[in-house]
């Protein structure tokens, strides 16, 4: 199993140069797994945008697809007027040291952080929170975070898409505060009228909430695909 950080998230630096497109992402996971010398994986994990990340990495590997779960998935596209006119500009505003700074100086004050997590609607320990807490401090995971937003074209990937023919596993938190759930219902009805939809009780980070559920789903799920 592996389980990196994406691009700016986590303990992981942002991109200096390029975009972190959802095309360039699933380019450099791919690459990571080329570098460990791994096989394909018969199975993709992914938590909001990382599900967008599975769902774009099974699509492109053809007949040798693997099974996806997203945790949460982050799917609903943004207004067409945000990806045309918003975010070609948002993103290099972004990566200027100014704005990264103010934006760090902001997420770093307790009132900020916490108004963010209870947001979720997960129910976190304190040292989970900590973790968050330690992350905010850094002003490259802000820069990071905001810029994979920014650059995010859920659109376009679920146009390329069309219906998706992989086996899929979804897992809701009943308390997401982060996912409209009704724009979602209507994604998974047109993309993925296929896939499990799992309601769990917590909120946008539920696989944190409840790890030993979200390993035993892992496990059942690695198995069934490897089983294929």
């Amino acid at each position: 199993m592996v389980v990196p950080d994406l691009p700016g998230h986590g303990f992981t630096s942002a991109w200096p140069d390029a975009p972190p497109t959802i095309p360039a992402v699933a380019d450099a996971l791919r690459a990571l797994l080329v570098s460990l010398e791994l096989p394909p994986p018969t199975l993709i994990a992914g938590h909001s945008a990382g599900a967008a990340l599975a769902v774009a990495m099974a699509h492109d590997a053809g007949a040798h697809a693997p099974a996806i779960v997203g945790f949460n998935p982050s799917l609903v596209p943004a207004p067409g007027a945000y990806t045309a006119l918003i975010a070609p500009w948002l993103l290099p505003l972004l990566r200027t040291d100014p704005v990264r700074a103010v934006a760090a100086l902001i997420a770093r004050e307790p009132a900020v952080l916490d108004r963010l997590l209870d947001s979720t609607g997960s129910a976190l320990t304190a040292a989970q929170r900590g973790w968050y807490a330690r992350l905010m401090r850094d002003p490259k995971h802000v820069e990071g975070a905001l810029a994979l937003m920014a650059g995010w074209d859920l659109r376009a990937l679920l146009a390329r898409v069309a219906r998706f023919a992989s086996p899929a596993t979804f897992v809701l938190g009943t308390e997401d505060r982060w996912i409209p759930p009704v724009p979602l219902a209507k994604v998974f009805a047109e993309h993925f009228p296929s896939a499990r939809i799992l309601s769990w009780s917590g909120g946008h980070v539920v696989h944190e909430e409840r790890p030993l559920d979200a390993a035993a789903l892992l496990a059942g799920l690695v198995a069934d695909a490897s089983a294929r």
